[in-house]
């Protein structure tokens, strides 16, 4: 019950949070608040459609492909927030049978990222 009560209040503060950056957001918009919350709406519906369709559509049972897709998301976020030019990164890989089975992050990483990645094996 206690972990239960913790995450009760970590989303009510997550959504407190982020009201606050969407208010953020439409401040220069003021003079047209209606058409600004419908904008950042919009956009971020379409945006978020086809990258949860990508996660879904990779879910085979386990959770990796839902750790998978956040990471890779947060990774390309914070690439896109920062300007970064180059994300340099270490990377394992296991035996083929051993990532049939478990799936391996390493090539997932490699095939969506947008900028350029230079890995250490």
């Amino acid at each position: 019950w206690m972990f239960t009560g913790w995450l009760l209040l970590a989303f009510f503060c997550v959504g407190i949070l982020f009201g606050n950056f969407n208010a953020m957001a439409m401040e220069p918009v003021g003079h047209m608040a209606g058409l600004g919350a419908a904008m950042v709406g919009s956009i971020t519906t379409f945006i978020s459609l086809p990258l949860g369709w990508a996660v879904g559509h990779a879910f085979d049972g386990t959770v990796l492909p839902l750790v998978t897709g956040f990471a890779v998301l947060a990774l390309l976020s914070l690439a896109a927030d920062a300007g970064a030019d180059l994300i340099v990164m270490g990377g394992y890989g296991h035996a083929r049978t051993w990532e049939l089975v478990l799936g391996g992050v390493t090539r997932t990483m490699l095939r969506s990222m947008t900028v350029p990645v230079l890995m250490s094996h």
